[in-house]
């Protein structure tokens, strides 16, 4: 078998994405299933860590790409920031018309205590820390490097695709695990 540039272009590929997708599901078992506590909690952040290095390092090393610095264009985090405020009007409008009045807040307070964000200044610390600075860390995974890699695999649609469907399967490892947990043996 005659191994060419392409099939090697797209086999690094493929090896990236396993190398990387499953990552946040897999400090998310460890940190509620397999190890809760500081174990799991430091899993949890090593694998927030890979998250975030990982394919820096891929371009740099692997695919020996130029360093560089890709700033954010305004425009994009001003409509970001747009959409993401009106959102936030539409849940508090939502939580006020409807979801404070008619659902039981206790196992929601438990969980957020639970996690140690019980008092407001770690509660917005962390809600600050997830809007901005995880937001951003998930475009620079899932739509720069989890998308370059599937378009070495499939073709641009495909790879837009591939690359939701991995963001998408984090977040329901998330709320399966939640529910999991919630459930009495």
């Amino acid at each position: 078998m005659v191994v060419t540039p392409e099939y090697r272009k797209r086999l690094r590929a493929f090896a990236a994405l396993v190398l990387l997708a499953p990552v946040p599901s897999l400090g998310v078992v460890a940190a509620m299933i397999l190890a809760p506590g500081p174990l799991g909690r430091a899993l949890f952040l090593a694998a927030k860590v890979w998250l975030l290095v990982f394919p820096a390092l891929w371009y740099l090393k692997v695919e020996k790409g130029p360093l560089s610095w890709s700033p954010p264009r305004l425009g994009g985090l001003g409509v970001g920031a747009l959409s993401g405020f009106a959102i936030l009007a539409a849940i508090v409008a939502g939580a006020w018309l409807l979801g404070a009045r008619t659902m039981d807040l206790a196992p929601l307070r438990a969980t957020v205590e639970e996690m140690g964000l019980g008092t407001p200044g770690t509660y917005l610390a962390a809600a600050a820390g997830w809007t901005l600075a995880n937001s951003l860390v998930e475009e620079y995974v899932y739509r720069w490097f989890v998308f370059r890699q599937s378009e070495k695999l499939f073709a641009a649609t495909w790879a837009m695709l591939m690359s939701a469907i991995a963001f998408t399967l984090q977040v329901v490892g998330w709320v399966t695990i939640r529910k999991i947990m919630s459930v009495p043996s």
